[in-house]
């Protein structure tokens, strides 16, 4: 009997550490707002342009098409965008939950 209530205490824990990392799991992701930006001049997209996070070590690249991407949590932001033989240009925005 004993053997038993052990085994199922065990799948009972395992089933309960499931369900709390899905919820925390689901809850990071919903926290996140997907914010995007194109690095262009007139017509001429800016391929590989460094986008950094400012107070942060996050950064991306922009793709052939001047794009990209972030996922931030709400609050304001900085990002500083630079390309070889251009001036760095810092943006500063916020990013506002969904309604």
């Amino acid at each position: 009997m004993d053997r038993l209530t052990k085994r199922s205490q065990r799948v009972i824990f395992r089933i309960f550490l499931v369900l709390i990392l899905s919820g925390s799991l689901h809850q990071a992701i919903a926290q996140h707002i997907m914010v995007r930006g194109r690095v262009h001049q007139k017509d001429i997209n800016l391929i590989g342009a460094s986008i950094i996070l400012e107070g942060t070590t996050l950064g991306v690249s922009a793709n052939e098409q001047g794009n990209f991407t972030f996922l931030l949590e709400p609050g304001i932001y900085s990002i500083a965008v630079s390309f070889t033989g251009y001036l760095t240009k810092t943006i500063t925005f916020v990013v506002q939950k969904p309604e």
